[in-house]
């Protein structure tokens, strides 16, 4: 199975559930200065600008029974202690995902979490891999 890449190179990989997207997530942050980590904080975190992990993905688009793309569903987590720098990486970082992988965003809110003195946006991204054979 090959999957395409955002710079246009076809990757192969044992199977669907082989093909790993998160060096380009995290790479597209990181070129516009975003300290994104996978996974939950650490009990005493010191918190990067952002996390992000998988909430689902799903094969979709057959044709003849074979899936023609993989859509991976991410929750992303933008954390500031001003509110002006919450939103404006939150900004960032969607205009960074979304020249990915035919990316749309499909969730987006706000809170602040008083024990840390954090503003929080919640933001889930839906990317979608094109498949070959």
């Amino acid at each position: 199975m090959i999957y395409l890449r955002p710079n246009g190179e076809w990757v192969s990989a044992p199977n669907a559930y082989q093909i790993d997207i998160i060096p380009d997530i995290i790479g597209v942050a990181e070129a516009v200065s975003i300290d994104l980590q996978t996974g939950w904080f650490p009990a005493r975190p010191k918190y990067p600008a952002a996390i992000f992990y998988l909430l689902s993905s799903t094969l979709e688009d057959y044709i003849s029974n074979k899936a023609r793309r993989l859509t991976f569903t991410y929750y992303f987590e933008v954390r500031a202690l001003r509110e002006e720098e919450k939103e404006e990486t939150a900004r960032n970082l969607c205009s960074a995902l979304s020249l990915i992988y035919d990316a749309r965003r499909s969730q987006y809110d706000d809170s602040f979490e008083a024990a840390t003195g954090t503003y929080i946006k919640r933001i889930t991204f839906k990317f979608k891999v094109k498949l070959g054979e």
